[in-house]
């Protein structure tokens, strides 16, 4: 469950104890006698609340959460190309194992759209050659056991910005029915350090 269900669902559960507690308060003014009937009412209702909101937050998560993890690492390689290597994490919600068919790397062109990168063949074998540093990798891995995460790295090239920084990247898990998941690796601008003058200027 996500970090936000979690919060929203202790939120509400708070807010209904409180309302039970306030009604209890008001009963204990009013009728004594009432206050075990109406406090143990109000605190089902609760309960049965929160556990409707637990299995409608289940029910909207996807089978399967991919995730990029820490920081991702960029490198230059050449004028046109750069390598990007994310450490991506795909967690299984469901009790049944889930294959994966194929995995999809996209970034964002110049153009502002996303597309896949084409290499020529030397540039291949470099990129190859370079992405074996980085172990294990998520390609490996083609199921993920029920409750079950997996963990590697992704490294493909992107082009570089003539003015710098780095683009908005997505990562797609496939299963083998067609689903797809996917997690963003988002775009950076350049950033400017110091004062912007040259040395020795006034």
């Amino acid at each position: 469950m996500a970090d936000r269900e979690l919060r929203d669902l202790i939120m509400n559960g708070v807010m209904s104890v409180g309302a039970g507690l306030g009604t209890s308060l008001i009963a204990l003014v009013a009728h004594p006698h009432l206050v075990v009937v109406l406090s143990a009412g109000v605190l089902a209702c609760a309960g049965v609340i929160a556990v409707r909101q637990i299995f409608r937050a289940r029910k909207r998560r996807p089978p399967l959460v991919v995730k990029v993890k820490d920081r991702p690492q960029w490198q230059g390689v050449n004028d046109e190309y750069m390598l990007v290597a994310a450490v991506v994490e795909a967690t299984n919600t469901t009790r049944d194992a889930i294959r994966i068919e194929e995995y999809e790397f996209t970034s964002e062109g110049h153009d502002g759209i996303l597309k896949r990168v084409q290499l020529s063949e030397s540039e291949t074998l470099v990129f190859a050659n370079i992405a074996q540093q980085y172990y294990p990798q998520l390609k490996g891995f083609t199921e993920v056991l029920p409750h079950k995460c997996i963990s590697g790295w992704y490294v493909a090239p992107v082009h570089r910005s003539p003015i710098g920084g780095t683009p908005k990247c997505v990562v797609t898990v496939k299963d083998t029915i067609g689903n797809q998941y996917c997690a963003t690796i988002p775009a950076q601008k350049p950033q400017v350090f110091g004062d912007g003058r040259p040395d020795g200027s006034d």
